[in-house]
């Protein structure tokens, strides 16, 4: 009890805190004061917060922008927040009760987010609306659902991919007849990122940043490849890693920064060494696809995460719509988001071209998604992507501790057996207290 009224007291003074310096981190369309709704006799203003930047940021725009445009009668008005810091001023907006109408949130954060009263149900608004869940595929849905109750609309799926440059390939006769870079397996894929390494010494045989949460997904994508399970259980409170498979996944990825030294262990940003060509292969998500094409041209070849081990698996997550807890949101305006949610869903070939997978079926199949470059590459991969599993506790995707410890491993600080010790030991710790 007492840490709950410290956590909250905390969070109080937090919030004014972020309050007083919004100006300075935050970015939005149109001038708003951020705090909640406001209606006239003509149109219905939707304060909308995100934490889109780059491509994702420019795409979500240009949806805001049209919607606006084919509805005079409503106008969201699009905010966007520091991506490190969205979830907490998020919370501390609801408790300061200016919560914004609408906002974003990763799927495997939607427990959390619930648990904290940060977000409401929203099974009669998804009814009113006309949105069919059963529209929409299947694994993005189940992820937002919290005892029976739907709490968000998913977005997108968004997943690793891995990268190539044609170019630099072909150039150092590492393409098959087909015009692709040709392995079965880890190991095939190593030898392929050695023969890069050994024939041109200036390129970096594969991108990927070196810390945070891009090595941990690759992890969490080996681990579950190579047969492990849940790596913490909620209703035990405990750490539920398989001791050997973790070993294994992280030796498999420690092998890539250090014994093969293919990956620079300190890589802030795989974007920035992969675009202009000094990179033979990148690993990054589904956001850097058109960024990434605009940079290279018919120079890049995109494909779905290669199966590395024994299963197909990648970790994956879901951008999804909420509904902040919000006394001050009255029922037009928060039918005007609604409407904005089922539009942006229906159309949601215009948020893809971020490079996302829509999770609306009838979008996957249409010809507006099959037009846009690479997606017929990756679009099957939603069959066999992963998610963390739910946790009101913490977001493990973005656990300071725990990516400390992955961290700490990358940069050879700690061997592998003493990564695993002490992210069972991180997990438990955090689901404990």
């Amino acid at each position: 009890m007492k840490k709950s009224l410290l956590a909250i007291i905390s969070l109080f003074f937090l919030f004014m805190t972020l309050i007083g310096c919004s100006e300075n981190e935050t970015s939005s369309d149109s001038v708003s004061d951020g705090q909640g709704s406001s209606t006239n006799d003509e149109v219905t203003k939707v304060v909308f917060w995100d934490l889109f930047s780059g491509n994702d940021g420019e795409v979500m725009t240009e949806i805001v922008k049209e919607f606006n445009e084919e509805h005079p009668g409503i106008e969201v008005e699009k905010i966007t927040q520091e991506w490190g810091e969205y979830y907490t001023k998020l919370t501390t907006s609801v408790l300061g009760n200016q919560a914004p109408d609408l906002g974003v949130s990763h799927a495997t954060r939607i427990t959390q987010l619930n648990k904290q009263g940060v977000i409401q149900s929203m099974n009669d608004e998804v009814e009113k609306s006309g949105i069919n869940f059963n529209e929409l595929s299947e694994n993005a849905v189940n992820a937002t659902i919290v005892d029976g109750e739907h709490y968000a609309v998913p977005l997108d799926y968004h997943a690793l991919l891995l990268f190539y440059n044609k170019k630099v390939l072909d150039e150092m006769g590492l393409l098959n007849e087909n015009g692709e870079p040709e392995f079965n397996n880890y190991d095939e894929f190593v030898n392929l990122l050695l023969e890069v390494k050994e024939k041109d010494p200036n390129i970096t045989p594969l991108a990927m940043t070196g810390q945070g949460t891009h090595p941990f997904r690759l992890w969490y994508s080996f681990y579950k490849q190579l047969g492990g399970g849940d790596i913490y259980s909620a209703e035990e409170a405990k750490s539920t890693i398989d001791v050997e498979i973790g070993k294994e996944s992280l030796q498999a990825v420690y092998d890539l920064y250090h014994t093969h030294k293919v990956v620079p262990p300190r890589i802030e940003s795989s974007d920035e060494m992969f675009q202009p060509g000094n990179a033979a292969f990148m690993i990054n998500g589904t956001w850097a696809v058109n960024n990434t094409y605009k940079a290279l041209g018919d120079d890049l070849g995109v494909m779905k995460f290669p199966t590395f081990f024994d299963k197909a698996s990648v970790y994956a997550d879901s951008h999804s719509f909420i509904l902040p807890t919000n006394q001050k949101r009255d029922e037009k305006t928060t039918e005007a988001a609604m409407t904005f949610i089922k539009w942006v869903t229906d159309n949601g070939w215009k948020w893809s071209k971020a490079g996302h997978l829509p999770v609306s079926k009838t979008v996957l199949d249409s010809k507006e998604l099959q037009e846009q470059p690479f997606r017929s590459e990756y679009e099957s991969m939603s069959e066999y992507m992963e998610y963390l599993p739910a946790n009101e506790k913490v977001w493990f995707a973005s656990s300071s501790e725990l990516l400390d410890v992955l961290d700490a491993v990358w940069i050879d600080q700690y061997s592998v057996d003493q990564g695993v010790e002490s992210m069972q030991d991180v997990i438990t710790k955090q689901l404990q207290d």
